[in-house]
């Protein structure tokens, strides 16, 4: 199996913790109780950076295998629209 040699990339647990995480701060309750509660004003926003650059990295350079094997997805995001996507399928011996 090819490894990716960017990085730093997102690990499998790494996205476990950001998916959590997001939830727990995504879905706090209703608007009338968050107007309510003083919450501290957040402008140090180092740990999203953080996470938003392992998910670019990972996501910029990968690729998909369909469960029987037979066909993968590759892509590779560049700056704006330089996307580029493969497709390769097996052929039958």
């Amino acid at each position: 199996m090819a490894e990716y040699k960017g990085g730093p990339y997102a690990t499998k647990a790494e996205i476990r913790q950001i998916w959590a995480r997001c939830g727990d701060i995504l879905h706090r309750g209703t608007l009338k109780r968050l107007i309510k509660v003083k919450n501290p004003v957040q402008n140090n926003f180092a740990e999203l950076n953080e996470w938003g650059q392992k998910l670019l990295n990972l996501l910029s350079n990968h690729r998909i295998i369909s469960l029987d094997g037979d066909t993968t997805f590759i892509a590779i995001l560049g700056q704006a629209e330089d996307v580029q996507v493969a497709i390769g399928v097996a052929v039958p011996s």
